[in-house]
Order: C-alpha cells, then structure tokens, then sequence
C-alpha cells in the first residue's frame, strides 16, 4: 500500500508541473515572406517550427483542448508572421461574423496573439483574429487583469491578416510589422512573451497554448506566457509621426484653421507627443445621452492625443481627460525604465475660462 502512495503523490506532481514549466515557441528567419491570403501554402511555412497541445481554461480545466491548434512563427527584417491552424472535427458548426474591425467577435471562434514585447510579465499587446481574418487589438497593462491599468481598446495597430476555413477547420495568416511594435532596441536575440488563445464556438472551448487557470481571473494573465525565442537583429524602426491640417470656409466672411500633432519615439520606451489646436472633428461623436442626475456623464476618450498609454493615467479613474475640451495645446511623456511606469502630461484648455491649464504626472511600479 505505501508504494502504490507514492506511484499516486509522484503522477500529481508530474502533471502540475508540466504546466508550471514555461513553454518555448520558436521564431524562424525567412527570406521570403509568406503570402497573407490565409492559406498555408507558402513554401517557408515548412522550415517553420510548428508547436501546439493546448490546454483548456474552460469548460474541463487542465485538460488538453479537444481540437488540435497548430502555431507557427517566421520573422523578416520588417515583420513577425504567424501562421495558425485550427482543426475542427465538425467544420459546418464553425461560427464566423463578418464585422468592422474591433467588434466583438463573441460568440464565434477566434484566435488571439499575446505579445510581452519587454518581457516585463506585466504589459502586453494583443491580436485577435477571427476565421474571416476580421481583426481586433488592444494594448494591456497590470498583467491583464481588468479593472486596474485595463485592457485599452482604443489602441489601433498596422497589421495584417487573413483568415480561410477549410474541410478541416480553419486557417489564419497575421503579419505584425516591428514598426507597429515598441520593444528594446538592441543587437542579439530578444526574448519576448507571448501567448495563444482559441476559442472554440460550437464547444464553449476556450484553450491556451501556455496554460490560464480559471483561479487567475485575468483572460490574458501575462505573467503566465510562454518564450518567444530566436528574434535576432530586429529593430523597432523609427517612430515619429507628424500630421498637420489646415481648413478654409466662407460663412459670411473668410475663416480659417491650421493645426499640428507630433509623436515621436524618443526611444524604444519613451514616446512624446504634442499638439497645437488640435482638430477632432474626424473623432467618433459620442451618442447622446440625458442626464437626470446632478453628476457628470462619463464618456470614453476617443481623441488621439489623449489615448497614448492612456491607461498610465486612468488605473483607478482619478483624472478624466474628457473635462479638457478643446486644448490649444497638449504636450505628453510616457514610458517605462527599470519597472516603473512613468507619465507627464499637460494642457491648455481654450474652452474653460482665461486659459487655464492642466498637469497630471503618474508613476508606478511593478511588483
């Protein structure tokens, strides 16, 4: 009786300590680039290193996922590539919606690139695509978790995708350019985060290639991904962005407008930007609402000055960027060194009395 305990105590072990091991996905140079039309059939698709046994968050924690998912990644100069397989025993009960670009793909199937290009286990970008190749992303901070730092939904990146649903399941190609991307600038191979996630309609399966439990309350958790290894001599690129504008109409007599917005990545960690009387009018207009009560109504930022790393300054909603109406002028700094999370932002509202101004500076730290 005392050998068969230990034969039992040796199997748990064994098997929580297979998902307490951090998984390695491998990333494979290629000098010709496959083609995003979502069909795997790109020669260099076949020096790649395909990795897949994911494990279920629900409905059966633990388990793996009852439909292979099969990963895998190639890199240029210019961009990361991913080419995903989801097989699926019963093709017909695949759910696909044609929706705009950032809806909500729920309830059809999807898949989900986590990437934690700092490797910081906190912060992270995020790619969901579903079997159209509609695409959805968000930037994350505060290890996923919503609530606290929050998922930015507002944030939208260049990439692409393209997605095919064959007799066997479905296919998705996604090129991600390093331009869209801020990670350290430096020689040698990097080590990044990353995570995938599918979600499987027609069985209520949601599966992760390095393993979430249902206990980590986060849908992301990026604490818990995996390695990205073998990026080697890749680079950010140069981001620095410069959009003026200028207007002229005639309503009895002449008016005109001009304007500037200026981003630019100081470096690979810190981003400044600046505007002089910035123009909105191309922002989403809020819909109307009547307020009975005698507080303000809260309405999401939607203005691009306001929503780079927005969640450094809204983690527990102490500062509502929409009271600063119109701004003459914005400056802001924002970025990170040596795990704490820095912000500085400041505003001259033209809409509030004789020019008054707004500072808002934020630090934190991660833990």
């Amino acid at each position: 009786m005392r050998s068969l305990a230990i034969v039992l105590v040796a199997s748990v072990v064994s098997a929580s300590s297979s998902f307490a091991a951090v998984r390695e996905m491998k990333a494979v140079r290629t000098d010709v680039p496959p083609k995003i039309d979502g069909v795997l059939d790109d020669p260099c698709w076949r020096k790649a290193v395909p990795t897949s046994d994911f494990v279920q968050m629900d409905p059966d924690e633990g388990k793996l996922a009852t439909e292979q998912t099969i990963v895998r990644v190639l890199y240029d100069d210019d961009n990361l590539y991913f080419g995903i397989e989801c097989l699926d025993s019963r093709p017909d009960n695949i759910v696909s919606r044609l929706v705009p670009r950032d809806s909500n793909f729920w309830p059809g199937d999807l898949v989900e690139i986590v990437l934690d290009t700092f490797h910081d286990h906190q912060n992270c970008y995020g790619f969901q695509v579903n079997p159209k190749g509609v695409q959805r992303d968000y930037r994350s901070e505060a290890d996923g978790i919503r609530g606290w730092g929050g998922i930015d939904l507002a944030w939208d990146g260049l990439w692409y995708s393209a997605g095919r649903i064959t007799r066997n399941g479905w296919t998705v190609e996604i090129a991600i350019p390093f331009k869209t991307l801020r990670f350290p600038r430096k020689g040698g191979e990097q080590v990044w985060g990353i995570n995938v996630h599918r979600y499987q309609s027609s069985k209520r399966e949601d599966s992760n290639w390095s393993f979430i439990s249902r206990d980590d309350r986060a849908c992301i958790k990026v604490s818990k991904a995996g390695h990205l290894v073998g990026l080697k001599d890749v680079a950010p690129g140069l981001h620095i962005k410069l959009l003026p504008y200028g207007t002229l109409r005639k309503e009895g007599g002449w008016e005109e407008d001009a304007g500037l917005s200026l981003k630019y990545g100081i470096t690979s960690d810190f981003t400044f930007d600046a505007t002089l009387n910035p123009d909105f009018c191309h922002v989403e207009a809020d819909e109307e609402r009547i307020n009975l009560t005698r507080f303000e109504l809260f309405y999401e930022e939607k203005r691009p000055f306001f929503l780079e790393r927005k969640e450094l300054f809204t983690p527990l909603h102490l500062f509502y960027s929409r009271r600063i109406r119109d701004p003459k002028f914005g400056a802001k700094l924002t970025g990170k060194a040596g795990g704490w999370s820095i912000g500085v932002l400041g505003a001259v509202d033209d809409e509030e009395g004789p020019d008054p101004i707004y500072g808002v500076f934020t630090l934190q730290k991660d833990i």
